[in-house]
């Protein structure tokens, strides 16, 4: 990030510079972001589930088994340890360390 605002003042251009930071369900690895991937261990970050009532609690361990892929968002099909199967946005789950 800081090098992109240091190209910007160096060029001596008056415009904005937005440095992105990474995606939330990302982590950084040697300087890369690592998307969470099929197969991969995820942890639910908050409670998921319906309308009326929710069918994964926060902190549920599950499987990613499918990437949906998304527009402006990533999403991805998890099967739950509590039996559960849902879709969940990048925001909801996070990538458990092996």
């Amino acid at each position: 990030m800081r090098h992109v605002l240091e190209r910007a003042r160096l060029s001596g251009r008056r415009k904005a510079v937005v440095a992105l930071e990474p995606r939330q369900g990302t982590e950084e690895v040697g300087g890369l972001s690592a998307m969470i991937k099929v197969g991969d261990r995820v942890i639910a970050t908050e409670k998921i589930g319906g309308i009326f009532f929710t069918h994964v609690p926060q902190g549920t361990h599950g499987v990613v088994t499918e990437d949906q892929g998304g527009w402006l968002t990533r999403y991805y099909r998890v099967d739950f340890d509590n039996g559960a199967t849902e879709s969940c946005s990048e925001k909801q789950i996070a990538k458990l360390n092996r």
